[in-house]
């Protein structure tokens, strides 16, 4: 069999399964409507929770960059230096997370990669949440150190574990503080006592905290009520730009020795071409926003635990959520694609996930609840959900 011929058989296989997947290009974005193969659906699976990528302000703050700077940066930052923005969103972004410094990335993704890929030794072992993005995952088999993983969330089978299998050099404790397809908060107090009692790292990916969870959105750290300044030889936090704040890119918060190391020995920070000024501009007027009207946040949760209730009532499965991202679990993939198909006919845009990017048997709807919506438009759609899933309308 030739190597195309491999492909379409796999592929095949794949649509068999109902697993395969497709892009499709949306036509436009306004406000909470998307253009969708041709007709206007209400956008409820996007990441712009506070809808900040719409805000005049942040809109205004990119275009402006773009005047001064260009469109891109052009080249690695450690080759023309890097546009003075930049430096001010890293400022900006360690005080919103209370660190000691911070180091963006092209992406979110880089960031991870950065962290994992270059920190942790071949001595070392690095102990995966079971349910940890992938960025996270392809970060730890960049490393040199042994991968184990642990259930999620589960912090007494995580120390039984790590007091089973010692090792040479230390052990790193990865995970989500939101975990991305589940809505559900990691542990951290509990992480950081492990780490305490067995010389580890935590590394957290705030990628969903960061603008949704605490009560000024300042991510997984403030709900738990976590100083990270007090805890920056245990503590490295990857956030992104790309979700909360509206814009687009990574970055790394912890200690200032963290950041030095990372730009020293990180191959996804020094070998890409640096994140463009105008995503570090926008990030920046997002950041001035969320610092200066922290209710934003506080009425993003209100509506996420209104959401979660209605639907919970209607004896739909929320699966332990419990932020802005409502999965709504199915039976199998075949279901979860039907039920976003009649969606779509009612004129709501709510995607299946399905395996590999969720665990086999666990195939949802992803709902995630934003700011970009009136109160109308989300109990109308709260009420459509209700009828298509749970009435089998």
């Amino acid at each position: 069999m030739s190597f195309l011929d491999e492909l379409s058989a796999d592929l095949e296989q794949r649509r068999e399964r109902h697993l395969l997947r497709a892009i499709h290009p949306s036509d436009w974005v306004r406000g909470p409507q998307i253009g969708w193969k041709g007709r206007t659906l209400v956008n409820l699976c996007h990441n712009d929770y506070l809808g900040l990528s719409r805000e005049p302000m942040v809109i205004e703050a990119a275009c402006a960059a773009a005047r001064e700077w260009g469109t891109g940066s052009a080249a690695s930052r450690l080759i023309t230096g890097s546009p003075r923005i930049v430096a001010q969103l890293e400022e900006e972004i360690a005080a919103f997370k209370r660190a000691d410094a911070a180091l963006a990335f092209p992406t979110g993704y880089q960031a991870s990669l950065g962290v994992l890929g270059t920190l942790p030794t071949r001595e070392d072992a690095i102990w995966l949440d079971r349910l940890a993005h992938s960025c996270l995952v392809d970060g730890a088999r960049l490393s040199s150190a042994r991968i184990r993983v642990f259930p999620h969330n589960d912090v007494g089978r995580l120390e039984e574990l790590i007091a089973r299998e010692p090792c040479a050099g230390r052990h790193w404790i990865v995970a989500d503080g939101v975990t991305s397809m589940d809505g559900d908060i990691a542990p951290l107090p509990q992480l950081l006592e492990i780490a305490g009692r067995h010389d580890a790292i935590v590394v957290i990916d705030d990628a969903h905290g960061t603008g949704v969870v605490g009560p000024t959105g300042r991510g997984t750290a403030e709900l738990h009520g976590i100083d990270p300044r007090t805890h920056r030889d245990r503590l490295i936090t990857i956030s992104t730009l790309s979700k909360a704040l509206g814009a687009q890119g990574g970055v790394v918060t912890g200690a200032s020795i963290v950041r030095e190391a990372l730009v020293n020995r990180a191959r996804s920070q020094i070998y890409t071409t640096g994140l463009a000024p105008t995503s570090a501009a926008a990030a920046l007027a997002a950041i001035t926003l969320l610092r200066d009207e922290p209710h934003r946040v506080q009425q993003l949760n209100h509506r996420a635990r209104i959401t979660r209730g209605k639907l919970n009532e209607a004896g739909l499965d929320t699966m332990g959520s419990q932020t802005a991202i409502i999965p709504i679990r199915m039976q199998s993939e075949a279901q979860a694609l039907e039920a976003s198909r009649k969606l779509e006919e009612y004129g709501l845009l709510v995607l299946a996930i399905r395996p590999p990017t969720v665990p086999r048997g666990t195939s949802r709807l992803r709902l995630t609840v934003n700011m970009l919506l009136s109160e109308d438009e989300l109990a109308n759609a709260i009420g459509t959900i209700k009828m298509v899933c749970a009435g089998g309308g």
